[in-house]
């Protein structure tokens, strides 16, 4: 009977011990590798350049800005990121865009996100689209090298950065829809 004792005793700190050491690698996971499905704490990823890279811009689709009605407001290139590396990196590290070029990330679901213009150089406009393509947040003039988030106002799955002042000058605003392709 005492060697019945001396086990169950050893099991029963192991069955008090384990659960709790599960809790505590779980509460860490969570302070320090914060969850980023829906974008709002950006972080830096495995692969993420930490330093200047070369990139130009690469063409692959076609975007246009309409008023809810249809008319159309304007057209742009598009550079399409779909990948969640492609996502962290975004404009980092870039120094020119042109006037009629845009970045578009597509996400898998829509939600609440946010951006940062971290390593970014060039000064943005940050539009935040749903799934029915409408305009649902602009983020006018975001500013150049800011640590900030920039939060949708609404759900979204799309998101769209083009230069910084690009919304005022073709009157782009909320309410406005998008349609796309790939080339």
């Amino acid at each position: 009977m005492s060697k019945y004792k001396e086990k169950s005793g050893k099991y029963s700190i192991i069955r008090i011990t384990v659960p709790i050491i599960a809790v505590i690698i779980i509460a860490a996971a969570y302070l320090f590798y914060p969850d980023q499905k829906d974008g709002t704490q950006p972080i830096e990823l495995t692969g993420v350049p930490t330093t200047p890279v070369e990139t130009a811009f690469n063409r692959q689709g076609i975007l246009s800005f309409n008023t809810p009605d249809g008319n159309l407001l304007t057209t742009i290139d598009i550079e399409i990121v779909d990948e969640e590396v492609d996502r962290q990196i975004g404009m980092m590290y870039r120094d020119e865009m042109a006037e009629n070029q845009g970045m578009f990330f597509i996400f898998d679901e829509e939600t609440s996100r946010a951006f940062w213009m971290k390593n970014t150089v060039i000064p943005l406009d940050i539009i935040f689209v749903n799934t029915t393509y409408e305009i649902v947040s602009i983020h006018k003039y975001a500013e150049s090298l800011a640590e900030v988030q920039y939060f949708s106002n609404k759900p979204c799955r799309y998101v769209i950065e083009v230069n910084a002042g690009f919304t005022d000058k073709f009157k782009i605003s909320e309410g406005d829809k998008i349609a796309w392709r790939r080339l």
